[in-house]
């Protein structure tokens, strides 16, 4: 029985999931170039950053809508985020301390300042 409902729990996250993901993919299509200035422009944040972090949500989650407000912690609550921390760190050559993992927000633009803070070795969580 226990083994029933916890399928059927997975089944729903999984289509939670599958909805948000095609929710925030009707948005009309931004490239990184036109994201990164619309959204970052001005600050420390690069275009590679921006880059990297958003292929690699395409790639794990099919994810090319996301705006830097959006919360893709609580979108996609059958996505370990830490997970997606360590596709993150993986491309760019750094590891997430869980200090850090502890202090994200679950927000892409969270996602990416920080990103951009280990890289650039200002975070003082690292």
């Amino acid at each position: 029985m226990l083994a029933v409902v916890s399928d059927s729990l997975r089944r729903i996250a999984e289509d939670v999931d599958a909805a948000n993901t095609r929710q925030l993919n009707m948005r009309p299509p931004m490239t990184d170039v036109d994201f990164h200035s619309r959204f970052y422009s001005g600050t420390d944040v690069t275009l590679e950053v921006v880059e990297r972090v958003r292929r690699i949500l395409a790639e794990q989650l099919a994810l090319a809508g996301a705006r830097p407000e959006d919360n893709l912690a609580l979108l996609f609550p059958d996505t370990p985020f830490a997970e997606i921390c360590w596709e993150i760190g993986e491309k760019v050559g750094l590891k997430f301390p869980d200090q850090v993992l502890a202090e994200l927000d679950g927000t892409l633009d969270n996602l990416i300042r920080t990103t951009q803070s280990l890289i650039d070795g200002k975070h003082c969580g690292a």
